[in-house]
């Protein structure tokens, strides 16, 4: 399910959603070289990141009984896709003190244009801030998570059960067996998403994506 395909279903549902900024915990570098490292802040207590409860599960057996349904949820070959980030939003509070930040810098529309990178081990993810004055936000734009260290709003880390986090969103269902990949698009446009990756029945991967094809998707060395 990308791009093409939800834009066709907007107009028949709307996820009602509002993108939401990533909060910045880079300084602002003017300039110069991109190769400038920064530990940050490794205070917040991560442990703490275990109160989410949505307001209402969701039926996934009943929601995918009907092809036209509210999330534009769909399964195949053991990828569930459905929207919105209102159901399990990765993105809107990422653990920035468990990384190391640097810059990248490229050039887009005749303009030089800097990207923060922030990395830990083999896993790493990229922000871009969109100035343009009908964004003005700051975007997730990719991401790599293997590393257990790691952990996500929700409690959500590498290594978790399947059914323990697929029962964060969904009530009971015979469909958490079948399901290797739940992918959950930020809303109906399609423009960003989270891939969860699920092997032996346990969390293994989490990838974040987007339309920005301009920047790349591997760290630079």
């Amino acid at each position: 399910m990308k791009s093409v395909i939800l834009i066709s279903a907007l107009f028949i549902f709307g996820c009602v959603n509002k993108k939401q900024s990533i909060p910045s915990n880079s300084d602002s570098l003017t300039g110069g070289a991109v190769d400038t490292v920064k530990l940050l802040d490794s205070k917040r207590d991560l442990s703490a990141r275990n109160d989410f409860e949505p307001e209402g599960k969701v039926d996934i057996d009943s929601i995918l009984q009907t092809k036209e349904n509210e999330y534009l949820a769909s399964f195949d070959s053991g990828i569930l896709s459905l929207c919105c980030y209102d159901l399990l939003n990765m993105t809107g509070n990422l653990p920035t003190s468990t990384f190391r930040m640097t810059k990248e810098e490229y050039k887009e529309d005749g303009e030089v244009k800097t990207v923060d990178v922030f990395t830990m081990d083999s896993s790493f993810f990229k922000t871009f801030y969109n100035a343009h004055p009908d964004v003005e936000r700051t975007d997730l734009v990719c991401g790599e998570i293997s590393s257990d260290k790691i952990v996500f709003d929700h409690g959500i880390r590498i290594g978790m059960k399947k059914s323990e986090l697929l029962s964060k969103i969904f009530k009971p269902s015979k469909m958490f067996d079948k399901i290797n990949k739940l992918e959950i698009y930020e809303n109906e446009m399609g423009e960003a998403w989270t891939t969860l990756i699920f092997t032996n029945e346990r969390l293994t991967r989490i990838e974040f994506d987007s339309d920005y094809d301009w920047i790349e998707r591997s760290v630079r060395k």
